[in-house]
Parts: C-alpha cells; structure tokens; sequence
C-alpha cells in the first residue's frame, strides 16, 4: 500500500473509533495491540491486518469504510435500512422528491 492510502485508512479508522466512542487504549487492547502499533495505523505508518480488521468489525467498526471509504448497509439501523429499501423502490421522480424534501429539512436545522 503507498503512504497516501495508509493515511486514509487511518484517518478513517480514527473517524469510526471517535464515532464509536472508543480510546485508542481500548480498541488496541481488544485488539491484543499496543498502544503505539494501533496508533501507527491511525497515524498511516503502518497497515492493520486482515485479523486485526476482523477485531475491528466485532466492535462495531465498519470495516468496509475503513478500507474502502464506502460506507457498508450492514452498519445502519433497521429503521435507516427501511427507509433505504423504500427510497431504492421509487422511481427515478419519487426519488428526485425524496432528495428535495431531505434537503429543505436539512436547510431548516
């Protein structure tokens, strides 16, 4: 892997630990890391293995994200996966509508 896609595979690995809530001292001792091997791979300077991924997904991590910037489906809620199915049955106006009242919410906030 070449340096800029270990720094975003770091960076993003850090966004979902933050989103998780987690220190990097927890995640790294679920992981049977150190502190400073985990901290390398949020820092970009070295890559988390295939194992180590899999610790990862077990906590709730979306492992997909992290490696691919893709946020994975199976990360959403059940209510988030509904509203998802329905969106994808619209037709291409029903969906045109669905973007517009989202975004009028969006600019009320």
């Amino acid at each position: 892997m070449t340096v800029s896609t270990n720094s975003a595979i770091g960076g993003r690995l850090k966004l979902e630990r933050v989103r998780l809530r987690l220190s990097q001292a927890e995640i790294a001792r679920r992981g049977g890391l150190t502190i400073r091997t985990y901290g390398r791979y949020e820092l970009g300077t070295s890559s988390p293995s295939a194992a180590f991924l899999a610790v990862l997904c077990a906590n709730g991590f979306d492992v997909l994200y992290v490696i691919s910037g893709i946020h994975s489906t199976a990360a959403l809620t059940s209510d988030e996966s509904v509203l998802l199915d329905e969106v994808r049955s619209l037709d291409e106006h029903g969906r045109f509508a669905v973007r517009h009242f989202v975004n009028g919410l969006l600019l009320r906030s």
